[in-house]
Parts: C-alpha cells; structure tokens; sequence
C-alpha cells in the first residue's frame, strides 16, 4: 500500500489506546463525503464507534435516538 491511499484526519477523537494517525479510506469516508457536500442546515458528524473514547460512547449513550435498528445477524450492536 502507498502512503497516497491513506487519509489523515487530526479531528478524529483520540481513543484511549495509541492508534496510528493515517487509516485507509474506506467506507466511513466514503458516508461523510455526502455530508459535507450537502445543504443540510445541520451538521453532521459520522464517527467510528470502535474509534472513539470509552467516555464518548458513555456520553452518547446518555442521551442517543436510534433512527434504524440494526436488522438482526448483522454484526451491529
């Protein structure tokens, strides 16, 4: 793999163990593309749960809607 297909993203949320600062692009990137390019009148953040802090999932979980529920056997949580 070459460094061009990894992208650097210093917003992400630092996790609570070291995680390398470039990842590949993938299919997170390819979501929050549609986003930014849109005329929502709001903004929207697309996180990876594996990738945010132990706290951060505490702090969502307090106070989170469900919009669609995972369909059963999906590997979702």
């Amino acid at each position: 793999m070459t460094l061009s297909r990894y992208l650097y993203d210093p917003d992400m949320p630092q996790s609570e163990s070291p995680k390398p600062l470039f990842r590949p692009v993938n299919t997170l990137d390819r979501l929050k593309e549609p986003f930014e390019d849109s005329d929502l009148p709001i903004l929207v953040d697309v996180l990876d749960w594996q990738e945010i802090s132990q706290s951060f999932r505490e702090f969502i979980a307090k106070d989170h809607a469900v919009l669609q529920k995972m369909p059963a056997g999906s590997g979702g949580k």
